[in-house]
């Protein structure tokens, strides 16, 4: 399934009605309503953790669906052409584009690891969203991507880790070149340092080099003289090194106690490339009321 995220749908808006930026009280008729249907489609089909809407915002977003949708309920079986119903003096295609406004187009599944052992948040989500964007980049066969973000995210990590047992300059058992701030070394000069100083376990460090490899394939050059490319190995190969540097991985927890939890709360598990989908009591196929999952 194709992602979709809130500015496309705030584009489409704004491609099919210029003025709905600037007119709140917008009309719509019974003409375009395919339109509106379009857009309940799309916000269906949104993530569920780009939408970072609360209080009012997130209730005018939900009173501008059920709007439009009662209204082409409305003119689907009882014919008129009234306008669907406003809410404080704003047209439900407005109130849906004014919340998606404020919505990011990237964020951290609920799935990805929350890395609460960094006290510093801001660093952890952007950890946390090069690791989700990864696992993403997987789902959709982009291996070369998830490669990358995987190794983006494997160097924060052990710079994070590094940092935070004050290790300043190059120590003892690093090859000789290497830079003298940590914050400018390579992959390679993180892992040395890491394992010498038992920062991570020696399995970790062999996958963690493994992975080097892999992300070094990005380079033309290198992966012309290996006869390499970057494939679902290794993707695969340097996700597990990221997630083999979380505590909670190295501490032997297993990751099926998060599925049991969810299970045991009647909550929905979704997998890989699932999200949640309203839909609507009496529906055959879609629409809003109760909440199912689907690929």
């Amino acid at each position: 399934m194709t992602k979709v995220v809130p500015s496309q749908i705030v584009s489409f808006i704004d491609r099919i009605y210029p003025g709905a930026k600037s007119t709140p009280d917008m009309p719509v008729y019974s003409a375009d309503s395919a339109v509106l249907g379009a857009i309940i489609d799309l916000a269906d089909d949104l993530p569920v953790e780009l939408l970072t809407l609360s209080g009012d915002d997130y209730a005018n977003y939900v009173f501008g669906l059920e709007a439009m949708q009662a209204a082409i309920d409305r003119w689907n079986y009882r014919g008129g052409d009234d306008r669907p119903r406003n809410h404080d003096g704003k047209s439900p295609v407005y109130l849906v584009r004014e919340a998606l406004s404020k919505c990011p187009d990237q964020s951290p599944s609920p799935q990805t690891t929350e890395l609460s052992f960094i006290s510093d948040r801001q660093l952890a989500e952007s950890i946390r969203l090069d690791i989700d964007s990864a696992t993403d980049a997987l789902h959709r066969n982009d291996f070369k991507g998830a490669t990358v973000l995987s190794g983006s995210a494997m160097e924060a990590l052990l710079l994070w880790k590094i940092q935070s047992v004050g290790i300043t300059s190059p120590i003892t058992g690093m090859r000789n070149n290497a830079r003298p701030s940590p914050e400018e070394w390579v992959l390679e000069d993180y892992i040395t340092a890491a394992e010498i100083r038992s920062l991570i376990k020696p399995d970790t460090a062999k996958q963690a080099r493994l992975a080097q490899n892999y992300r070094n394939l990005i380079h033309p050059g290198r992966a012309v003289r290996l006869a390499q490319t970057c494939n679902r190995g290794t993707a695969f190969g340097a996700l597990a090194a990221v997630h083999l540097m979380s505590p909670i991985s190295e501490s032997g927890v297993n990751s099926d106690v998060h599925w049991r939890r969810l299970a045991q709360a009647r909550e929905p598990v979704l997998g890989p490339g699932q999200r949640l989908r309203r839909v609507r009591a009496g529906a055959e196929e879609k629409g809003r009321g109760m909440v199912r999952a689907q690929r």
